[in-house]
Parts: C-alpha cells; structure tokens; sequence
C-alpha cells in the first residue's frame, strides 16, 4: 500500500503528487460528510483532507467552522441526535469507514476552548494502531497542536499548516527542529524559492488547496508530495 511518504511517484520528467479531496468530494457531498470522504476515490482522489473539532467528553468530529446553523461543536456529544439531522460525522466512523488504500489528512482545527493536550489525546486515541501509518498525515495551523502531537507520537507523520503570510523560512526551521514530516504550503507559496527551500531541506511540501490545472502542470515539475483541491477529476487529469 502506498502511502505520504512514497510520493511524488517518478514519472518520466515529471511527478506524481498525491490528490487529496479538498474536504472530501463536497461538489457531491456536503463538506466533511461521511459520504464526501467516501466517495473520494471513485471521484479520482488518493484520499481526502478534512477539518477536526473536538467535542464534549473526547469526541472528535469532522467540521471546518466551530458552530453549524448555532450547534457549537466544542459542547457537542458522540449521541447528539442533532449531529445526524447536521449530517456532522465522527473520526470514529471515517476511520472504520475510509478504505485500507485511502490517504487521509487530519486537520486539527484550533479548539476554541484551547484544550489543546485533550484534543491530540483523543484524536490519537481514536487513530489507535494506525497513528504511524502510511496513510495518515496529521496538520494544523496552531503550533501548540502541531508539537502535542509530534511530543505524544514521534512516530507519526505531522505537517505545520502554512498561512500565505507566514514565513517560509522560519517555518523550516521550526520543521526540522521539530523532527515535522513537512510543511502544508498555501497554493501562491508553492512555486519558486519557498518551495525550493522546503525540499532541499528535507521537508515533504503539499500544497493547499490548488485548482488550477496550469499551476498543477508546473507543479508536477518538482517533486511535491500532495497537492489539496477542490476539483479532483480536473487535477487528477493533467496529473496523473
């Protein structure tokens, strides 16, 4: 089974990245729903990137905004029946749902109540035997996250989630003192020095979230692991 670390794949001059669904295949699905992670792979995808939240009493859930249609996320519970009129799903069930070949990117969302060692707990917790698989890449934007992670498993592959601002250079140091699998670049820093001085030290680059199939072309010169987007069929095209 291919996993992160064994792409970009070699593909005469070129390379093949990873396609991860923006969210799942939300163009059929909602976003973060059980059916858009699913449906990921026969829409072309190697895997999909979703958002997690933490709840109440350690659940986690797939959700990018901490309140939908005013249902804080941070207070909900595993048995609210209001997740399923919501369509909200738990890590629980994509993680028994996902098939085995399936690549997954967890986003850790900042915790709005910042229990940032109960979060990386559970979430751990929940991934259970597969926290140092193949398949799993674990990101955040939040620092605190990123390192809870790294300090409570050495073994499993974390990525510092990038903000266009943020400085690139900074950020590598902070990814090999750190011991990161890579860095999760916005699509704009992609191209260029930045992205040259990721891969020359050593850091797996994916690249969030890019639809442009020219941009894709170039970037399939250079050997990114993974490239997040919205429109799979499309990237998965001119990719391969």
């Amino acid at each position: 089974m291919s996993g992160f670390e064994d792409f970009p794949l070699v593909s005469g001059s070129r390379y093949k990245p990873v396609v991860l669904a923006h969210r799942g295949d939300h163009r059929i699905h909602k976003p973060n729903s059980l059916l858009a992670v699913t449906s990921s792979l026969s829409s072309g995808a190697d895997g999909a990137e979703v958002d997690l939240r933490l709840g109440a009493e350690g659940g986690v859930f797939l959700s990018h905004d901490p309140v939908q249609k005013g249902y804080q996320l941070a207070r909900a519970r595993e048995e609210d029946a209001e997740l399923e009129k919501l369509a909200i799903c738990t890590l629980d069930k994509v993680l028994a749902s996902s098939p085995g070949e399936m690549l997954l990117n967890l986003e850790l969302k900042r915790d709005p109540l910042e229990r940032v060692e109960e979060f990386t707990e559970s979430v751990l917790s929940k991934c259970g035997p597969y926290v140092g698989s193949k398949r799993l890449l674990f990101s955040s934007f939040d620092r605190k996250l990123v390192e809870s992670l790294k300090t409570k498993a050495p073994e499993a592959k974390v990525a510092l989630l990038l903000e266009y601002r943020t400085s690139v250079d900074r950020s590598i140091s902070y990814a090999k003192e750190l011991g990161l699998f890579g860095l999760n670049l916005h699509y704009r820093k992609a191209l260029g020095k930045s992205l040259e001085r990721c891969l020359e030290a050593g850091l797996k680059v994916n690249v969030w979230t890019l639809d442009d199939e020219k941009s894709a072309i170039d970037l399939s010169y250079h050997p990114v692991t993974g490239i997040i987007t919205n429109k799979i069929a499309e990237i998965r095209r001119v990719v391969g």
